[in-house]
């Protein structure tokens, strides 16, 4: 699943040392250089579950390392966790 946008945040993930990266949605979105999708914000929809199966956003953090460790829908904030 290379060479999609989400592959830009994988490699900005990749790079970093701490175990705890926090980012609000819009630093993701400057990071891959365009809006992440509305379901971001809906928990049903499972935007942010860890795999690597047919989701490219997932497949990014995962192959740099990390998981998702919580996401706040209100604040529009997650945390990644090595």
């Amino acid at each position: 699943m290379a060479g999609g946008k989400y592959d830009l945040l994988g490699e900005f993930l990749s790079r970093q040392v701490a175990n705890i990266i926090i980012f609000k949605f819009d630093e993701i979105e400057k990071i891959i250089g365009s809006s992440l999708p509305p379901s971001v914000t809906r928990p049903e929809v499972g935007w942010w579950a860890d795999t690597k199966n047919n989701r490219t956003q997932s497949y990014a953090w995962v192959n740099a390392g990390f998981k998702v460790g919580s996401v706040d829908y209100i604040k529009k904030i997650v945390t990644f966790t090595r």
